[in-house]
């Protein structure tokens, strides 16, 4: 069974999607429930989506990212997947949406590359 988390928070019109654990179609149609009744409070803002507790997501997941990138971006906000460990910028390269989604890093594989 692969079990994930998503929680979305929102601060001082800082949006912040916290991904972790392990992601499969299973959890998108809930995740989706949780966005559609909390959009008043993302919607139009930009969107950081914090991965660096996430071990694996699926293709599902992987277009769950790019859906919202284009939402965020069709709005003028900015979108970028953050702290991708190198296990998920694979999964990414593998999917062939690396060059399409805007992600950088984990801050350790940054200072190895540097």
């Amino acid at each position: 069974m692969v079990t994930g988390q998503y929680q979305l928070q929102v601060q001082n019109g800082n949006v912040v999607l916290e991904l972790s654990g392990e992601l499969d179609i299973s959890s998108v149609h809930g995740f989706h429930d949780v966005l559609h009744a909390r959009e008043d409070e993302w919607n139009g803002h930009s969107l950081e989506v914090d991965v660096r507790n996430l071990r694996y997501l699926d293709a599902a997941w992987m277009q769950v990212l790019l859906s919202l990138q284009k939402t965020v971006n069709e709005t003028g906000q900015a979108f970028v997947v953050r702290a991708v460990s190198p296990d998920v910028a694979k999964l990414f390269e593998l999917c062939g949406i690396d060059g399409h989604l805007r992600w950088e890093p984990a801050a350790a594989e940054t200072e190895t590359a540097a």
